[in-house]
C-alpha cells in the first residue's frame, strides 16, 4: 500500500467585488469596450425580466449595467440602474438595501438635474415609508410631476397624500 502526500497550497485570496463585477458567467475577464457596450442591453435585459416576474434576474442584469454604466461614466445610466434596483429590492422586503440604492440615485438625479428621474426616485422612497417623511416625499414628487405634466404621477401622489393626511387625523 503506498502512502498519499497531502501537499498544503494556501488558501486562494478572495475576489474583490470590483473583480467580481468584471467577471462574465464563465468566470473570465470581460474585455472594457464590451463592458461598455453591454451597459445598455443589460438594463433591457433587466427590464425585460422584470417584467416577467423574474425579480432575482433583474436585480443581477442591474448591477451588471450598473457596473458598465460606471466604467463609461454615464452617471444617468446608473441613476437609472440604482432606482430600479432599489425599487425592486424594496418589492422584495429588503427595505434597508432598497433605501441605500435609492438614495444614492436620487443623488445622482439630483446633480443631474433630471426632475422626472428624480421624482420616480422620491416615489419609490416614499413607497417604502409610512410617516411624515413619506408626506415630505410625495409632496415633492407631486410638485416634480407636476412641473413635466406627468398625470399619473400627480394622481399617485395625491391618493397617497390623500390617505396621510387621513392617517394623521
Amino acid at each position: 500500500m503506498t502512502a498519499i502526500e497531502l501537499i498544503h497550497y494556501p488558501a486562494p485570496a478572495p475576489l474583490s467585488r470590483w473583480t467580481i463585477r468584471h467577471l462574465d458567467d464563465r468566470g473570465s475577464p470581460t474585455d472594457y469596450q464590451s463592458m461598455v457596450s453591454s451597459g445598455k442591453k443589460l438594463a433591457e435585459s433587466a427590464r425585460s425580466k422584470r417584467r416577467s416576474g423574474d425579480n432575482p434576474g433583474a436585480v443581477t442584469d442591474y448591477t451588471r449595467a450598473e457596473a458598465a454604466y460606471t466604467l463609461e461614466g454615464d452617471k444617468g445610466g446608473r441613476a437609472y440602474c440604482l432606482r430600479h434596483r432599489g425599487d425592486i429590492l424594496r418589492e422584495l422586503g429588503q427595505t434597508t438595501e432598497g433605501e441605500i440604492r435609492l438614495r444614492e440615485a436620487e443623488r445622482l438625479y439630483r446633480q443631474l438635474d433630471d426632475p422626472l428621474g428624480l421624482a420616480n426616485t422620491l416615489r419609490c422612497l416614499a413607497l417604502m415609508r409610512d410617516d411624515i417623511a413619506a408626506t415630505a416625499l410625495w409632496l415633492e414628487a407631486r410638485l416634480l410631476y407636476q412641473s413635466l405634466g406627468v398625470e399619473a404621477g400627480i394622481a399617485e401622489a395625491d391618493c397617497h397624500l390623500v390617505s396621510h393626511s387621513r392617517a394623521s387625523e
